[in-house]
């Protein structure tokens, strides 16, 4: 009975640990962006670097009226971007991420599109 329960476990890392990689290796760090995750597959259609705000919108076929997809959101989460818990209208913003003293907001409200802005909060 061990060694059924030690197995199942080894076999459940290893998923865990592969799905892991995998999820990791559709995503990149976008360095005008704060080093902020964007998706691999992600089409730049339009870039706008600011004074206030660095701002970049991706053709990308997972992005939703509903928000990003949940292994994006868990990857973030991985990588130490915490999701702020904003009580107030963010408009057509789907979420706002923020490490360190970087405060990133992902837009979703157009199908296909994926719309960035990050931005350094001064100290």
């Amino acid at each position: 009975m061990k060694k059924i329960v030690a197995i199942v476990a080894i076999v459940l890392v290893a998923i865990v640990g592969i799905s892991y990689f995998i999820i990791d290796s559709r995503y990149d760090k976008e360095e005008i962006l704060n080093e902020f995750l964007v998706p691999k597959d992600a089409i730049i259609k339009y870039e706008d670097e600011g004074e206030a705000f660095n701002n970049i919108s991706y053709e990308w076929s997972k992005a939703s009226n509903k928000g990003i997809p949940f292994d994006y959101k868990m990857i973030l989460m991985i990588n130490g971007w915490e999701k702020e818990k904003d009580e107030k209208d963010i408009g057509r913003w789907s979420g706002r991420y923020k490490k360190d003293d970087i405060l990133v907001s992902i837009g979703t409200s157009e199908p296909d599109i994926l719309a960035i802005a990050s931005k350094k909060e001064p100290k």
